[in-house]
């Protein structure tokens, strides 16, 4: 014969006294402290109380809010299991749950008398034969699965858009209204700080995490990395610094971001029409250092990440002293008459990738941005190619064809990072093997 003991973790003790007390008296005992590792616990539990003879409801105010308790309590029911409520807490109504229909048993103080009533009682109800109904009842679902699986989310380490950390947030916040057990508030607590822990995370996120938990207990959480800890904030933002932060996420809508982006072009025009008619070979070395000043600006003030910013701004202007440098060493090798001047124009266009690597270094989420380097190399290559055998060599010729690659360049390691993400969203999560949900 086994009994099920169905308890809230905040009645720890007791239920050790109550569990030591029916294994004294020679009952076999399961509860889910003999769960083990790897096991799928809701399953575990489901299929143990399928097998008790005598269910036993570890009566306080504590379990009667707990969702597990309940939903177990409900399927023992169902399933025509005797169910003995053993009180051993208190209880603030006992009018208000189906499980008061049942004769309960006090066992807040461990009598003698109290002892004797509660092997007798689950010795009689043992005793009636019983068989469970075929077919069976549909088992309760997981509780908080919910949590379970945004729990899954976030320790993971695949990319979260930023879309759908909103919809983690969301969820988050609405479970931190909703929730009363203490285990469960912790819980999303931990799932709150640890999504703001995440290096991808955007400051709109950051900011609301932080308006939820407070900042005493951001300051007390360690980021599992150093790119987080870099960013984990020490002290309450001033509004001002707040609305930067938030800034440097999300600037507008695609289409907005998209026009001042083409407006910052402008200034480089005049410059650019200026070198379609050099005093100078150095003068017109010079003209050209717009467009690499322009992606240097891009790339700095679109950054979705502040973390990562000044990383992409270091790439593009490593992408601006190469650009020049070689450009110079070819005006240098022409004056002195060599034969390779050209290569070393020709290769001042490695630039143009590295302005589009700086570009997804402040921008992409998804891992994938990678492979659109691979058409963009391509539109550089061909770039060289047209300026030097083609008659589109000066001037505005060169200011269209150098933005356009770098724009082109961006735009395919957006494709892929969106297809990465599209093909991600289109599969489907499962809870897996993961751990009991708090009582």
């Amino acid at each position: 014969m086994t009994v099920f003991v169905s308890y809230s973790s905040a009645d720890d003790d007791a239920v050790t006294a109550l569990v030591a007390d029916l294994q004294m008296a020679r009952h076999t005992v399961w509860l889910d402290r003999n769960l083990k590792g790897g096991q799928a616990w809701w399953a575990a539990i489901l299929e143990n109380i399928r097998g008790c003879s005598v269910f036993v409801f570890a009566l306080s105010e504590n379990s009667l809010t707990s969702k597990p308790c309940r939903a177990e309590a409900s399927y023992a029911q169902a399933l025509g299991i005797p169910v003995l409520p053993v009180q051993i807490g208190e209880v603030g109504s006992y009018r208000s749950n189906p499980i008061f229909a049942t004769q309960v048993i006090d066992y807040r103080q461990k009598t003698s008398a109290a002892g004797i009533a509660l092997i007798g009682a689950v010795n009689d109800l043992a005793a009636r034969p019983g068989q469970l109904p075929d077919p069976l009842p549909a088992p309760p679902p997981i509780p908080y699965e919910y949590l379970l699986l945004l729990g899954k989310a976030i320790e993971g380490t695949e990319v979260i858009a930023p879309a759908e950390q909103v919809a983690i947030l969301t969820q988050l916040r609405q479970a931190i209204q909703d929730e009363h057990d203490p285990g469960v508030r912790s819980d999303v607590q931990k799932l709150l700080l640890a999504l703001r822990n995440r290096s991808d995370t955007t400051y709109p996120t950051v900011r609301d995490i932080d308006a939820i938990v407070g900042v005493d207990k951001v300051r007390q959480t360690k980021p599992k990395d150093a790119t987080a800890s870099a960013r984990l904030i020490t002290k309450p933002p001033r509004a001002d610094d707040t609305r930067i932060r938030a800034g440097y996420a999300n600037r507008g809508s695609p289409i907005l971001q998209t026009t001042i982006s083409a407006l910052l072009i402008v200034p480089t025009l005049p410059l650019y029409l200026f070198a379609s008619e050099p005093t100078s070979m150095w003068s017109s070395w010079a003209s050209y250092l717009p467009v690499d000043l322009y992606c240097i600006a891009v790339v700095g003030f679109w950054a979705r990440f502040p973390n990562r910013r000044w990383a992409a701004v270091t790439f593009a202007i490593g992408g601006l002293f190469l650009d020049r440098g070689f450009v110079a060493l070819g005006y240098l090798a022409r004056d002195a008459g060599a034969d390779k001047a050209e290569w070393f124009l020709r290769a001042s266009y490695l630039a143009l990738p590295l302005f589009v690597v700086a570009w997804g270094i402040a921008r992409r989420q998804h891992p994938l941005w990678l492979l659109g380097l691979i058409p963009a190399i391509a539109v550089a290559a061909l770039d060289a190619w047209v300026s030097s055998e083609t008659s589109v060599n000066i001037g505005l010729g060169w200011w269209l064809l150098d933005i356009t690659t770098f724009v082109a360049g961006c735009l395919f390691c957006w494709g892929f990072e969106r297809l990465a993400i599209s093909l991600r969203a289109q599969g489907t999560r499962d809870a897996g093997v993961a751990k009991p949900a708090p009582r």
